[in-house]
């Protein structure tokens, strides 16, 4: 590895109270900070829950332990993640 080093600093305004700020500058990281980013995001736009809207729940609502929104939200995160 060479002697030169980057930082690069990236802020996320209006999805945290406080700023976020993403580094990338170690030779070897995790990503997984971006599905926070992604789910906040979600939140914001609703962009699963109104796809959730337009699904058909044929499930019997006495026995429904999770509603399909967040079962279609944790798939749509489990899939950007992979």
């Amino acid at each position: 590895m060479s002697g030169h080093n980057t930082t690069q600093c990236v802020l996320f305004p209006g999805i945290f109270q406080r700023p976020a700020v993403a580094k990338f500058d170690q030779r070897r990281g995790s990503f997984d900070g971006a599905a926070i980013l992604l789910r906040a995001a979600d939140r914001r736009l609703g962009l699963t829950a109104v796809r959730a809207q337009a699904l058909a729940d044929d499930r019997q609502s006495k026995k429904i332990k999770y509603k399909l929104s967040e079962l279609l939200t944790q798939r749509v995160m489990a899939i950007a993640c992979a």
